[in-house]
């Protein structure tokens, strides 16, 4: 749901899910959300779930910016009950190798079997651990 006008009476538009979706723990992580966070604080990079932790990667190529990203995402009042209860372990920041814009989509083409013009970059991974993606970029 999202407010699109406030006032007398709120009104709200039901925009559904779409793209990825992480629940490691209940705290049901999208794409728009980290979308949102990338771009409010002028980052790239994607975030890995790990549920061995139960915790998330967060790859950046600005490390600097993670503080900020993790405040962002606590508007997700899930995930920062997950946090907060210890449910989930704090996100690691790591920062990106140089070139990963393009080794990463080149990985995915690779793994999928289809063409590299096919592959949208993630924002969020969550069917790969952070070692496999960690694979891709070097």
């Amino acid at each position: 749901m999202r407010v699109t006008a406030t006032g007398g009476r709120p009104r709200l538009r039901f925009t559904g899910r779409s793209g990825a979706v992480s629940d490691l723990v209940g705290e049901k992580l999208d794409e728009n959300q980290l979308l949102d966070a990338f771009l409010k604080s002028g980052s790239r990079g994607f975030l890995v779930a790990d549920p061995r932790r139960p915790g998330y990667d967060l790859g950046l190529e600005d490390e600097g910016k993670a503080a900020q990203i993790v405040h962002l995402l606590r508007r997700n009042s899930y995930f920062a009950q997950a946090l907060r209860l210890g449910q989930l372990a704090p996100p690691r920041a790591c920062r990106l190798p140089a070139g990963w814009l393009l080794k990463l989509p080149a990985s995915l083409a690779t793994r999928r079997g289809g063409r590299l013009g096919d592959v949208k970059l993630p924002l969020l991974i969550s069917n790969s651990s952070p070692e496999e993606v960690e694979q891709w970029l070097a």
